[in-house]
């Protein structure tokens, strides 16, 4: 799902948020909308990774751009094929804000816009029929890099 997706539906996320919980402090507010979509700069990381130099933001949409096509043709001919690795997308890191978020109250906020972002990548990609493209587990992924 594209950043600007996200953007849009964490400002709907977030005015939501704020219409039924009006008595929320609006720093929090933000906090939500900035969990909703702040996440994916672990996109960016890790393009810049997998291209060995820094890409402007377009190289970056770029690069998941073609990842996309290659993805969906591979699919296409039965090959299942992995994107890069995503930390600030793991069940892991969605723990660590949730256990943060029992001692640092905006922590709470930021989770709920990420739990937000989860559920609209995993509906997109379960809706492509291309779930398996993405690793949710951060021990899976070592373990896959160990053996």
């Amino acid at each position: 799902m594209l950043p600007k997706t996200h953007i849009l539906l964490g400002a709907a996320l977030a005015l939501v948020f704020y219409l039924f919980f009006p008595q929320t402090a609006l720093y929090n507010i933000f906090l939500v909308f900035v969990g909703a979509f702040l996440m994916d700069i672990d996109h960016y990381i890790s393009a810049c990774y997998s291209r060995k130099k820094l890409l402007s933001m377009k190289e970056s949409f770029e690069y998941y751009k073609e990842f996309n096509e290659r993805c969906l043709e591979a699919k296409s001919r039965g090959i299942k094929i992995k994107s890069d690795f995503h930390l600030l997308h793991t069940f892991e890191f969605h723990l660590f804000i949730l256990i943060m978020a029992f001692f640092f109250e905006p922590f709470f906020y930021v989770f709920i816009g990420m739990i937000f972002h989860t559920a609209l990548d995993f509906i997109s990609l379960a809706d492509n029929g291309i779930l398996y493209v993405r690793e949710f587990f951060l021990i899976n992924y070592l373990i896959k890099k160990i053996i």
